[in-house]
């Protein structure tokens, strides 16, 4: 397992977050669906590690094969890739009527995702 597919969204969403002046709610929606496309891709290269064959499944239900997998071995790594994929999600489907996510809770999601990555880079290095 590699993060190379992951390094160019990765660096796009911290451009977007560090750009110059105040940083618009569209900026941060746009980096919220990049680091959502990020964890996808990482918690489902998680599972296909496993030999788990996920197919067409949900991403519901990868983060749910994603708890079965790693609940021994790593506890916390569902519990956090499905509360950011959560709040991803609703960050980038939120209605005109809802606030847009804070530049600080974002990058705490970013931080959140940075993690789940660093694990798949750690265990595709162990293996």
């Amino acid at each position: 397992m590699s993060p190379d597919p992951w390094v160019a969204e990765l660096a796009q969403a911290q451009r977007l977050m560090e750009g110059s002046g105040p940083v618009g709610h569209q900026s941060l929606r746009m980096v919220c669906w990049l680091l959502r496309s990020v964890l996808e891709q990482t918690y489902r290269e998680l599972v296909g590690a496993q030999g788990a064959d996920l197919g067409s499944a949900s991403n519901r239900a990868a983060l749910i094969c994603l708890r079965a997998l790693y609940d021994e071995t790593a506890p916390n790594l569902a519990d956090d890739a499905e509360s950011a994929w959560t709040r991803l999600s609703r960050a980038v489907h939120h209605h005109a009527y809802e606030l847009s996510p804070t530049l600080s809770e974002v990058r705490d999601l970013a931080g959140t995702v940075v993690g789940v990555v660093q694990f798949t880079a750690q265990r595709g290095r162990d293996s």
